[in-house]
C-alpha cells in the first residue's frame, strides 16, 4: 500500500557495566525482520569482544562530571581530613572544573581545551586558584588513564600556567606596634584572645582549638594539639566546625607562657572542663 509506515523491529544486548555500576545497554533496529535485528547486534557484540581481547577498548563515554566526582570520592575523600577535602578538592572540581569540562567525555577532552581554561580562569581567578584548578584536574584525568577510560592524560607538560610572583618577605609587627597592640587588648574586656596570640604565635585555628586542659597555668605552659576550622560540608549542605589535629606533627608543640599580664587573666577567668563523650 503505498505511504506504508515500515515496522521498525528492536533487538537490546548488555555490554557490561559503567563506573557507577549501572548497565550499559544498547539497541539495533532492523525493518526487516527481529531476526535481522538480533544478527545486527550480534555482530557489534562480537567485535566488541574481540576489541577488548586485543585491548582496543570500546569505552563508554563517561561525562568528566560523573567521573570527577566519582574519582574525588574514592581517592581521595577516604583519606584526607574533611576540609581538605572540601576546600583543596570538592569546591575546586564543582564551582570551577565541572562548569567548564562536566559535559565533555572524559577521553574527549584535549591539551588544547585544558589551557584554553587555563587561559579564562587567569583572567578571573588568582594564579594560586588556577594552579590548585590544574593540579586537581591532573590529579583525575590521571586517575581516568588508569582506569581505562581515556589513553593519556591531556594535562600535559605543555600546558602553561600563569606566572606570579611568590611573596618571600613577610611583615611583622615592630616591637613598638606589638606593645601598642598588647597593651591595649589589657584593657579591653574582649582582648584575651589577642594577647594570647600576641604572647604565643599561634595560628586562628590553633587558637580555636584550645581546650582548658590544654593550658597548665601552675608551669605557665600551654600545648598545641589540635585545630579548630570551619568548612562546607557537601554531604549536609551547610558550614561546619572539624577539630582533627594539626596540618602535621611538627605543629604538636608546648609553648612556655611567660607574660605576667596574660597568666594572671587566663587564672582570673572562669574554666569549665567539658569531659569527653
Amino acid at each position: 500500500m503505498p505511504g506504508a509506515v515500515k515496522r521498525r523491529y528492536e533487538h537490546k544486548i548488555t555490554l557490561g557495566k559503567d563506573i557507577n555500576g549501572n548497565l550499559l545497554r544498547k539497541s539495533f533496529y532492523s525493518t526487516k525482520s527481529k531476526a535481522d535485528a538480533k544478527k545486527k547486534a550480534e555482530k557489534f557484540k562480537a567485535n566488541y569482544e574481540l576489541e577488548l581481547l586485543c585491548g582496543e577498548e570500546i569505552r563508554p563515554k563517561v561525562l568528566f562530571a560523573d567521573w570527577a566526582l566519582k574519582c574525588l570520592e574514592l581517592y581521595k575523600k577516604p583519606f584526607v581530613k574533611a576540609n581538605t577535602y572540601s576546600g583543596t578538592y570538592l569546591s575546586p572540581v564543582k564551582l570551577h572544573l565541572i562548569p567548564y569540562f562536566g559535559k565533555i567525555a572524559v577521553d574527549a577532552i584535549l591539551p588544547a581545551k585544558v589551557q584554553q581554561y587555563i587561559n579564562e580562569a587567569a583572567k578571573k581567578y588568582s594564579p594560586e586558584t588556577v594552579k590548585k584548578d590544574f593540579a586537581v584536574l591532573s590529579f583525575i584525568m590521571q586517575a581516568a588513564v588508569d582506569n581505562g577510560l581515556c589513553k593519556s592524560s591531556p594535562v600535559t607538560k605543555t600546558i602553561r600556567l600563569p606566572k606570579y610572583e611568590t611573596v618571600t618577605k613577610k611583615e611583622a609587627f615592630s616591637q613598638q606596634e606589638h606593645d601598642t597592640a598588647f597593651s591595649f587588648a589589657m584593657q579591653h574586656p574582649l582582648g584575651l584572645d589577642i594577647m594570647f596570640l600576641l604572647e604565643t604565635g599561634v595560628s586562628r585555628s590553633e587558637l580555636l582549638g584550645l581546650r582548658w586542659e590544654d593550658l597548665d597555668l601552675e608551669r605557665g605552659t600551654v600545648t598545641i594539639s589540635q585545630g579548630l576550622v570551619s568548612f562546607y560540608d557537601d554531604e549536609q549542605a551547610q558550614w561546619t566546625t572539624s577539630a582533627d589535629g594539626l596540618k602535621n606533627k611538627y605543629r604538636h608543640r608546648i609553648i612556655p607562657l611567660v607574660n605576667a599580664e596574660l597568666l594572671a587573666r587566663l587564672k582570673a577567668k572562669p574554666c569549665e572542663i567539658i569531659p569527653p563523650e
